[in-house]
C-alpha cells in the first residue's frame, strides 16, 4: 500500500502542475520533508488507534503499544524507502520492491529473520515475535537514512523527476 501511496504523491505532483509549487517555493527541501510527515501520520493513526484500542479492551496495553509502535515505525519506514525509491528510480522498480518485501514479511513472521538486524523491514516483526524492544532500537536510524537519501536525490530546481 505505501509503494502505491509513495507513487501516487510523487506523480500527483508531477501531473498536477509539474512540479511548479515545489520549484518556486524557496525551501523545496522542507516542503517535501513536510509532505513526508503528513503521509506518515495519514497512514500511521488510524493503525495506532486501533492497535491500541484493541489491547485497551483486552486489557494488554503494554503488548499493544510495543504492537503500536512496531506498526508505526514499519509504516513509516516503508513510505520514506518507497518515496526514495520512486525519486530515485521508477514506478516499476518501486511495485517490484514492494512484492519482494511482502515476501520478506512473510519469511519474518515465520521466524526465518530472527536472527538478521541488516534488513530494516524484519525489525519491527522480529520485536513483536520475541517480544523485545531491541529490534526497535536500530530502526528509526533506517528512518533517518533514507530519509536523508530521499532529500539528497531530489533534484532542485528541476521540472521533472
Amino acid at each position: 500500500m505505501t509503494s502505491f501511496l509513495s507513487i501516487l504523491g510523487i506523480e500527483q505532483e508531477k501531473y498536477a502542475n509539474h512540479y511548479q509549487e515545489i520549484s518556486s517555493y524557496p525551501k523545496q527541501r522542507r516542503l517535501w520533508l513536510a509532505k513526508l510527515l503528513i503521509v506518515d501520520l495519514t497512514l500511521s493513526l488510524p493503525s495506532l488507534f486501533s492497535w491500541l484500542i484493541i489491547n485497551l479492551l483486552l486489557m494488554n496495553s503494554v503488548n499493544g503499544f510495543v504492537v503500536s509502535l512496531s506498526s508505526w515505525m514499519l509504516i513509516v519506514f516503508l513510505n520514506h524507502f518507497h518515496y526514495f525509491i520512486q525519486v530515485s528510480l521508477n514506478s516499476v522498480s518501486n511495485i517490484i520492491i514492494s512484492m519482494v518485501e511482502i515476501i520478506f514479511i512473510i519469511f519474518a513472521s515465520n521466524k526465518v529473520f530472527l536472527s538478521t538486524h541488516w534488513l530494516p523491514i524484519v525489525l519491527p516483526i522480529n520485536s513483536l515475535i520475541l517480544n523485545d524492544w531491541s529490534q526497535l532500537n536500530s530502526l528509526p536510524l533506517w528512518i533517518v537514512g533514507v530519509t536523508l537519501l530521499f532529500i539528497c536525490f531530489l533534484p532542485i530546481n528541476s521540472k521533472s523527476y
